[in-house]
């Protein structure tokens, strides 16, 4: 006997507020270095919309500084998260070479 998913075998369910809602449909599936090679993408143009805005602002193009400032503290913080983000990568391989076998 085949025991299927609850999820296609219910077609509606009850919210806590007793409104019927449809199930969610599943999320498509991202490979985990897709999802890596996304945020690298996104840490190298914050980067670069940083550099741009400081540029601008030293040749004159850009007249308030706090476009710059924000521009600045936006790389910062995309910076500082993707290192956290590494430093935990290195920290799991590293526990994981520990183990025991």
């Amino acid at each position: 006997m085949e025991i299927g998913r609850i999820v296609s075998t219910i077609p509606q369910t009850l919210s806590e507020f007793g409104k019927r809602v449809e199930p969610e449909a599943e999320a498509p599936k991202t490979a985990f270095a897709d999802v890596l090679t996304n945020a690298l993408g996104n840490t190298v143009d914050t980067d670069h919309t940083d550099k741009n805005t400081n540029i601008g602002l030293l040749i004159g193009e850009l007249e308030d500084i706090h476009t710059a400032t924000i521009a600045a503290e936006q790389a910062k913080i995309v910076l500082d998260l993707t290192m956290s983000i590494r430093n935990r990568v290195l920290e799991a391989y590293q526990e994981i070479m520990r183990m025991q076998m």
